[in-house]
């Protein structure tokens, strides 16, 4: 193979992988679900490379997790309020990761 038929290779394989995707929103766990759906069909219709496909379900997977932990977090605050406030958890937890910058959700460093 030689050099330019490899260039011309990669080129369009890179090419392939940057069609447009249209935007979808993944604020919900069926957001979620319909930007997997539609992943999975373009992958299958050769429209999507599959390893952006995979990127694309292992980032859904992390969104889960954390939209999930958000809510025992609420969950577990709207708990603590029920019984007055009793717990460290309410102290610990502070404001759900989605409601503020992701800067601002990082844990602050002991001084």
């Amino acid at each position: 193979m030689t050099l330019r038929h490899r260039i011309d290779v990669l080129e369009s394989t890179a090419s392939a992988r940057l069609l447009p995707v249209p935007e979808l929103p993944a604020a919900t766990a069926q957001d979620v679900c319909v930007l997997l759906a539609d992943t999975i069909g373009r992958v299958r219709a050769g429209r999507m490379d599959p390893r952006v496909g995979l990127v694309v379900g292992s980032l859904a997977g992390q969104l889960v997790r954390a939209m999930e932990a958000a809510q025992v977090e609420d969950r577990l605050r709207a708990l603590e309020a029920a019984v007055g406030g009793r717990g460290r958890g309410a102290q610990l937890l502070g404001d759900s990761c989605f409601d503020r910058p992701f800067a601002a959700a990082l844990p602050k460093e002991a001084s």
